[in-house]
C-alpha cells in the first residue's frame, strides 16, 4: 500500500485522482478539497492513504496505518 500512495503525486487533479483510486480498488472516493482517507477493502481500512486535495488538486498523500 506504501507504494500505491507514492503513485499519488502533488498537482493531479481529483477525476485523475478518482480513477487511481478506482482503479487500485480503495475507497471511497476522495473530495474535491479537503481531506480524504482512501483505504484498501481487504484490509477492512487498517491501510491506506491520506490524502489532501485543494481546489480540485492533489496537495498532499501519505501512506497511513491503523492498528
Amino acid at each position: 500500500m506504501r507504494a500505491v500512495c507514492n503513485q499519488i503525486q502533488q498537482g493531479m487533479t481529483v477525476k485523475q485522482l478518482q480513477e487511481f483510486v478506482s482503479i487500485h480498488g480503495l475507497i471511497p472516493q476522495p473530495k474535491k478539497s479537503g481531506t480524504s482517507f482512501v483505504v484498501e477493502t481487504k484490509t477492512y481500512g487498517r491501510f491506506g492513504c491520506k490524502v489532501i486535495t485543494e481546489a480540485g488538486f492533489v496537495k498532499e498523500a501519505k501512506y497511513i496505518f491503523a492498528d
